[in-house]
């Protein structure tokens, strides 16, 4: 049984070979080799980059030869630096409260304090808490396959998950005090080998 673990390039690498029974050496030389440009010039091609890419390599290996056992997901996440996550990854219904909680002790000012409270009690006025609050279908928790792809937002034209969004230096101050995780949490639910896919996204 394989572990999938994107953590970083050798772990990507390590979980491919298990996965295929090959050698590491044999996935690096064939990875390299495949040019996906050339390959979306040469004609119509119907896959996404991960599963075209999936189809090539197993044009040369085949099939997959483990089936998976675990997924590796990292959670990015900003807490208190006491965190110990000793109740997981929380998703947003079950967390809202602290949160606002947090806000409300980053800020000094007694006017900033009570501008939260009316926001938490009131609303917020904007597009993505308004999704996202109301519905359990967007309450997550989220997480990412490929752990550097958290800290490479730009080079990877992804969403930047570690913008702070206040441009107050005190709240920027005691914001910092809090730390920037990208935790690993197992999930055992993913057994099925098209999880394999994930691995060449």
């Amino acid at each position: 049984m394989v572990i999938l673990d994107c953590e970083t390039y050798d772990s990507a690498i390590c979980s491919i070979s298990d996965a295929y029974g090959l050698t590491r050496e044999s996935v690096e030389k064939s990875l390299k080799s495949i040019d996906l440009d050339a390959e979306y010039e040469k004609g119509i091609v119907y896959n996404s980059c991960d599963n075209h890419l999936k189809y090539i390599f197993e044009l040369e290996f085949g099939r997959v030869k483990s089936s998976i056992g675990k997924v590796y997901w990292f959670h990015l996440t900003r807490t208190p630096r006491t965190s110990n996550f000793k109740e997981g990854v929380l998703p947003l219904g079950q967390a809202l409260e602290r949160i606002w909680d947090a806000l409300s002790e980053l800020l000094e000012s007694p006017d900033k304090k009570e501008k939260i409270s009316i926001m938490r009690n009131n609303g917020v006025r904007a597009f993505q808490f308004n999704l996202k609050a109301p519905s359990s279908l967007h309450h997550g928790p989220y997480a990412m396959l490929v752990r550097e792809a958290a800290f490479n937002s730009k080079k990877i034209r992804n969403h930047d998950k570690w913008k702070t969004l206040s441009n107050d230096p005190s709240f920027l101050d005691r914001y910092r005090g809090f730390k920037s995780n990208c935790t690993s949490l197992e999930n055992e639910y993913f057994k099925n080998n098209d999880a394999i896919e994930m691995y060449f996204h």
